[in-house]
């Protein structure tokens, strides 16, 4: 009989049921009996599986690249993990940077580390070991980098604001792809467009990878390496996370009021989500643009969208921290009265990804758990 060696512990219930109503386990009461035995005595010699002990968390990073905030605030669940063994210093003293991130669909996490004065290095983060290990190398840039993975392959966009030859501002984007089989960024194409501001942000969504500026909209297809315009401008808004067709965007004013905009990028439509008012610390400083794109970053995890903002005094101290989620069927937002663990958590670069962790390593090695059981 192979009934022994079904690892029935290992089953969802639909899956147990499924069997239990197939017609030759039916028809064979002796069959049916077994299994019912095995699946309520379980079988806890046999080692669980990866995704058993996993949990899709929020990743944050520190000034640094030593600490890292990994979070469910559904669950109330807040890990921070040091890095200081697996990230050595850089040269010139200062310590590793991330500078981008990216969780690809296999769940792999890499990130763009600083490694000298003009050379990036490549981190792939190992999930049993709860380490950062190096992957590969390429020349470092001054200006915006992002990390994606699209299709399968990892590809490096670099973005520098400049002046043409008209003293007109523009942004230029460069894109190199990533062949891990052989080690080597290969340069794709190329890209120049318009900006009235240093603003610049890149997300993948999809097939695709969108650059957007303040004046601008551009798509670029992978597959055929070409970049298109799109059609549609954001009203003075950056994305703020993709998640499935949709680029999530929002915008605070001078009064702490964060808008926020879905841009559906199969319909190339724009709508309004409901919009968020704060009342900052007495003690924060007035927020100036420039901390507008700093002071908050968004996350999409387990589908519920959530903002997490950091409130500062002039000295650029942080005063406070605020989770809130959104629920999108009545347009309320909520307030957790969340507990963040002590961090310089950066809003900034790279932003927030969501990815599936390891609990049983993160609760280990991290410190400041909470919402553990």
């Amino acid at each position: 009989s192979t009934l022994p060696h079904i690892r029935f512990n290992l089953m969802t219930s639909d899956d147990t049921a499924a069997i239990l109503e197939h017609p030759l386990i039916r028809e064979d009461p002796g069959s049916s009996a077994v299994i019912r035995t095995e699946v309520q005595r379980g079988t806890s010699n046999l080692k669980r599986r990866f995704g058993m002990d996993t949990e899709e968390m929020a990743l944050v990073c520190s000034g640094s690249a030593k600490e890292m905030l990994f979070m469910n605030p559904r669950v109330g669940r807040y890990i921070k993990c040091s890095y200081t063994r697996s990230l050595p210093e850089a040269q010139y003293g200062s310590s590793k940077e991330l500078f981008a991130m990216t969780v690809t669909s296999n769940n792999d996490i890499y990130a763009l580390a600083l490694e000298s004065d003009d050379q990036w290095s490549l981190l792939l983060y190992n999930h049993f070991k709860n380490v950062w290990e190096h992957q590969s190398s390429l020349p470092g840039n001054d200006g915006h980098e992002f990390l994606f993975e699209v299709g399968g392959h990892l590809y490096y966009v670099f973005v520098f604001v400049g002046y043409d030859e008209n003293i007109l501002q523009v942004a230029r984007a460069r894109v190199r792809r990533y062949d891990q089989h052989t080690d080597q960024w290969h340069d794709c194409s190329q890209l120049q467009v318009s900006c009235k501001y240093v603003g610049v942000k890149a997300v993948s969504c999809g097939p695709h990878i969108y650059l957007i500026t303040d004046a601008e909209m551009h798509r670029y297809d992978p597959i055929e390496d070409q970049w298109c315009k799109v059609d549609d401008t954001f009203p003075d808004i950056f994305p703020a996370v993709a998640t499935g067709t949709e680029l999530i965007c929002d915008y605070m004013d001078d009064t702490g009021k964060i808008s926020m905009w879905v841009y559906d990028t199969a319909s190339e439509s724009l709508d309004e989500l409901p919009a968020l008012d704060f009342l900052c610390p007495a003690e924060a400083s007035h927020i100036f643009n420039y901390w507008k794109t700093n002071s908050r970053v968004a996350f999409v995890l387990e589908g519920q969208l959530y903002l997490l903002i950091r409130y500062e005094n002039k000295d650029y101290q942080i005063l406070a921290w605020q989770i809130c989620s959104l629920d999108r069927a009545t347009g309320v937002w909520t307030d957790l009265e969340a507990t963040l663990p002590s961090g310089d958590w950066c809003m900034d670069r790279p932003r927030c990804h969501v990815a599936r962790m390891y609990l049983p390593w993160l609760q280990a090695n991290g410190s400041d758990v909470q919402g553990t059981a």
